[in-house]
């Protein structure tokens, strides 16, 4: 009998350290990361004393940027992508010009295409050797560019004289200066003045390229003067108009915000503006109809894309949506609630899809949300920065790097370990 009792006492005394031992192991933390393994490393950084276009990247992973404020015009320059040392500046104007950040720059193929006013400029981006120039005398060019898969580059022209009744929509190959008229828009109407919005190249379901652009007018009613626009498509392969959508016609005003369409498959997204509300729509390509419409608080600063899903980035709302790019019904949303409001502040140019996150330079961090269900991966502020991570940033992947500007120096950062 004791030599039962003892054995169960025995049992009993193992399980009770076995189990004490396994709850000690699970009240052990798990290994702490490094304080600073959030914050992202500097490469190098290259002061430059001034604000950049969003960087670029040539074909041999150099940093393509600008210094925007400069006397002798917008100065672009190329670093090493490895060193932040500087290969060449260029300034070939033929007047001082400035101001191209946006959508008044395209690269392609490692040559940055130019275009301001009457002027127009291609850049190699390995040698900084100006390819062509291009000065119109009697033509004013409105600010957007735009190109296609094919090397061509899309500008819009108005005649500088007094019937201001036209528009002129001119194309040229990226690296020779060949234009060609591809359309003209004529508004019968007398009106104040008339100017492009922005353009995009889609295409139909049948492959042909459609020039999709949109129209501001300017007319005086009754003392008073109107802004009225137009959506147009015109189909390439045909040269000819498929549809038009004239909203002075309606008894709403649909005025369409300068922000870059997006495309996918049959469907055009552009920003509007209906009176005081801010719309994002989707239009069938190949007929115009409206698929649908959602309504935002604020004008559009960017449209971003990820598998089915349509990003817009609204000026003033730190909240983002994730949007079903054949309905428009949220799929996701990311309030930013543990985050505080002033340090969410989106704007023109500024983010980029990496893989299947959407980074934002938000000023004093870098922000990276996870599209595929938009929670906050990274918020972080870089160990080095002079003031405000701003206009976007260029990717290596291969290295793993950021560049990103400051307000005064071209940066370079390692990824962090969360954005994989």
């Amino acid at each position: 009998m004791k030599q039962k009792l003892y054995f169960l006492y025995s049992t009993l005394v193992g399980i009770t350290i076995f189990l004490s031992s396994c709850k000690v192991r699970e009240r052990i933390p798990a290994p702490s990361t490094p304080a600073d393994s959030t914050t992202m490393d500097t490469v190098w950084r290259t002061q430059i004393n001034d604000y950049s276009i969003t960087p670029m990247l040539n074909s041999e992973g150099d940093v393509l940027s600008s210094k925007m404020f400069s006397s002798s015009g917008e100065v672009f320059q190329l670093f090493d992508g490895k060193t932040g040392k500087l290969k060449w500046e260029w300034k070939d104007y033929f007047s001082p010009e400035s101001g191209f950040k946006g959508s008044n720059h395209v690269l392609y193929k490692d040559v940055l295409v130019l275009s301001r006013k009457n002027t127009s400029y291609a850049v190699d981006a390995i040698t900084g050797k100006t390819i062509w120039r291009d000065y119109q005398n009697d033509l004013f060019g409105d600010n957007f560019l735009t190109g296609d898969e094919d090397g061509f580059i899309y500008h819009s022209f108005r005649p500088m004289n007094l019937d201001n009744r036209f528009v002129y929509i001119w194309r040229t190959r990226y690296d020779q200066l060949s234009w060609e008229q591809v359309c003209v828009f004529e508004e019968p109407m007398p009106l104040d003045r008339i100017r492009t919005g922005n353009m995009i190249i889609a295409k139909n379901k049948e492959g042909e390229k459609v020039l999709i652009y949109t129209l501001h007018i300017f007319r005086e009613i009754n003392g008073e003067t109107k802004e009225m626009s137009r959506v147009i498509a015109y189909n390439l392969h045909t040269r000819k108009v498929i549809w038009n959508h004239d909203n002075s016609k309606q008894d709403i005003n649909l005025t369409f915000w300068k922000t870059s369409m997006v495309s996918k498959g049959n469907t055009v997204f552009i920003f509007g503006v209906i009176g005081q509300e801010y719309v994002l729509n989707a239009y069938q390509v190949d007929t115009g109809k409206l698929l649908w419409s959602k309504s935002i608080p604020d004008f559009g600063l960017g449209l971003y894309l990820y598998k089915d899903l349509i990003i817009p980035l609204i000026n003033r709302t730190r909240m983002v949506e994730a949007l079903d790019i054949n309905t428009g019904n949220a799929k996701w949303v990311q309030p930013f609630n543990d985050k505080p409001i002033y340090q969410i502040n989106f704007d023109f140019d500024d983010s980029k899809v990496y893989k299947n996150f959407l980074i934002s330079t938000v000023c004093d961090k870098l922000l990276a949300l996870d599209l595929e269900n938009g929670r906050v991966v990274y918020y972080e502020k870089p160990k080095v920065m002079y003031n405000c991570l701003q206009y976007g940033l260029a990717i290596n992947e291969d290295k793993r790097w950021f560049y990103i500007q400051d307000r005064k120096f071209i940066n370079c950062y390692k990824i962090p370990f969360q954005i994989k």
